[in-house]
């Protein structure tokens, strides 16, 4: 091995490593300003379960997890056709759909909802 071999290889060695440590950076700033994707689809409890407060513990448990981001629950939307059980924990009908996220599409007797500025998860 030549001095200069040497020394290419060196360099060659400190790049790799300044490029990791570049990528390394890079992939902890996206994870900061990354917003996390919540999405409460369906909330269902077989009949013979209901009245137990075991979908009431489920919201509540992840009302809870999502304001520990950081979050409001103020920014929660959700679509569902059993608005009186989501009022429970504070969130609101839409009367407008320019207050609907365009990514939201009602069918059927479907309502949309959105976390109201008193939502509550009992914590």
């Amino acid at each position: 091995w030549t001095k200069e071999y040497r020394a290419m290889e060196a360099g060659v060695k400190e790049r790799q490593e300044r490029r990791e440590a570049l990528v390394q950076e890079a992939l902890e700033e996206r994870r900061k300003t990354q917003v996390p994707i919540w999405e409460l689809c369906d909330v269902f409890v077989q009949p013979v379960y209901r009245g137990q407060g075991i979908g009431s513990e489920l919201v509540t448990r992840l009302c809870r997890e999502y304001e520990q981001t950081g979050k409001r629950l103020c920014d929660i939307f959700l679509v569902t056709q059993c608005p009186k059980f989501f009022e429970r924990f504070g969130f609101e009908k839409i009367r407008s759909r320019r207050e609907m996220p365009v990514q939201l599409v009602l069918t059927g007797n479907s309502v949309c909802m959105k976390g109201g500025q008193n939502s509550t998860t009992g914590s």
